[in-house]
């Protein structure tokens, strides 16, 4: 079982998470390892996982909020940030993100079938998907999760520190606000980043919702192994606030290099 316990530690800077007053946010673009998040954190709220929120629809339907939950919409976790701020309780925030780049070809294809093409999409051939996703790609590349902030927030966001390669990790303390950003490509990282942040214990369940396994498995690695960015795409997607904020210059040059098959 995904057990946590507390673990007071001497790097801990705020009181640990509080099963019994605190809220979980897992807010997120999606295609970011956030499902291996979801059934991680599940336990801490008295869960097998985190419920997934889709729609505001489905948020104002509950009787009750759950003490956690996770969701790919800003509207849903303003929601959330305007019921939990007048409370006094402490918020964790916990926002995963990726290279924007690998991020769109990943959510392209898991949405394939329903919202970027339709059903369609079965039947279509490699070239086919290969034209679709070129008219899309510079529209889901520059889609930028910091961006929202200030709307889910209801505040400026120009307090937020830089990302610490040293810790793997984006950490800011605002009142009652914990706000931790992590990246998908440090996952190997994050139970003892949410150990020191969260004072809490978490197990990592193997690789969850992953393409390799869906009806498209190996549409997807062909797609991978032959697509080609545009450079304008690429360059677009380098200037995306969290592409700016949250990865070295060595690090998107990587990512371009790999969208544009120099690897």
């Amino acid at each position: 079982s995904l057990l946590t316990s507390a673990v007071a530690g001497p790097s801990l800077d705020v009181t640990p998470w509080n099963s019994t007053t605190d809220r979980l946010l897992l807010y997120t673009l999606g295609k970011t390892g956030s499902t291996t998040l979801e059934l991680a954190f599940g336990c801490l709220t008295g869960r097998p996982r985190l419920p997934f929120v889709r729609n505001d629809d489905q948020y104002l339907a509950l009787e009750t909020p759950p003490r956690g939950f996770k969701t790919h919409v800003a509207s849903v976790a303003q929601r959330m940030v305007e019921m939990v701020r007048p409370q006094d309780t402490n918020l964790w925030m916990i926002i995963p993100v990726r290279d924007t780049l690998a991020r769109a070809k990943s959510d392209f294809f898991q949405n394939l079938d329903s919202g970027y093409v339709g059903p369609a999409a079965r039947n279509w051939s490699l070239a086919q998907i290969m034209s679709r996703y070129k008219t899309l790609e510079p529209r889901i590349v520059g889609r930028s999760i910091i961006d929202t902030l200030q709307q889910v927030l209801g505040e400026r966001v120009d307090w937020l520190p830089r990302f610490d390669p040293s810790s793997h990790d984006l950490w800011a303390v605002r009142g009652t606000l914990r706000l931790l950003i992590v990246r998908a490509e440090d996952s190997t990282h994050w139970p003892s980043i949410v150990e020191r942040r969260m004072g809490v214990k978490i197990r990592l369940p193997s690789a969850a919702n992953s393409g390799g396994d869906k009806w498209y498995g190996e549409l997807y690695q062909a797609f991978k192994s032959g697509y080609v960015s545009e450079v304008e795409t690429v360059r677009s997607a380098l200037k995306s606030t969290d592409m700016r904020l949250l990865y070295t210059e060595d690090e998107t040059n990587r990512f371009a290099a790999s969208a544009l098959l120099l690897r």
